[in-house]
């Protein structure tokens, strides 16, 4: 573990870079695995080493896995063959902002949103 010290300008910060979703606040120092920490120290002008006496957490990341991963991205595929023309529409709505056209019908409705999860994925 090594202790990683956010020195950034905003008050807090989440990394989305690296996928850790690891909350910083102002110039507080943590305690994070060290594959992770020396991927945030190649922003100098964001994180420094810290002080392992000033650390006020240790942090270890969830480990999500390629298959857990796979298995979510399955059950919205699941979910998507059972949903009906207006929850078709409101999901592609909701979920990547584009409107699908009610006028289609819906085993191509259903084709479209799923091209939608598999392009731009889940999250």
């Amino acid at each position: 573990m090594t202790p990683i010290k956010y020195i950034g300008k905003r008050e807090t910060y989440i990394d989305g870079c690296y996928g850790s979703k690891i909350e910083f606040a102002q110039g507080e120092t943590k305690l994070i695995p060290a594959d992770l920490a020396n991927k945030f120290l190649r922003h100098p002008d964001q994180f420094e080493p810290g002080l392992e006496d000033d650390a006020s957490a240790v942090v270890i990341p969830p480990v999500i896995t390629k298959k857990d991963a796979d298995e979510d991205t399955q059950d919205i595929r699941d979910s998507i063959s059972n949903m009906d023309a207006e929850s078709l529409q409101d999901f592609a709505m909701t979920n990547y902002r584009i409107k699908l056209d009610k006028r289609m019908k819906i085993d191509r409705m259903r084709n479209e949103v799923v091209r939608l999860v598999d392009q731009y994925g889940t999250e």
